[in-house]
């Protein structure tokens, strides 16, 4: 609980793309009032499906795996490094 609460955020499962780890990022926020409602999330979904499930190149490189449903937790580790510590930086504003 101590690091949910200082912001940490479990890093994306490998496979995950950008899009789907931002929505679940948003979903995890520390403030309840700026979550996404069910409607947001479907809307999300819905507005551009083939957008959410794009996996970049970049991010290819970051670990051999990473690309790939069900590989090691491990693989997922390094990805997407920005969205990770989204809270903890908002966390040293407030």
């Amino acid at each position: 609980m101590e690091m949910i609460q200082t912001g940490y955020r479990l890093p994306p499962p490998p496979g995950c793309p950008r899009g789907i780890y931002q929505l679940m990022i948003h979903c995890w926020n520390p403030d309840s009032n700026h979550r996404p409602t069910f409607k947001d999330i479907l809307d999300t979904l819905a507005e551009d499906p083939e957008g959410l499930l794009h996996w970049s190149d970049e991010n290819k490189a970051v670990h051999e795996s990473s690309s790939v449903l069900g590989s090691d937790l491990e693989a997922g580790q390094d990805l997407y490094p920005e969205l990770q510590q989204i809270f903890v930086k908002s966390k040293m504003k407030i």
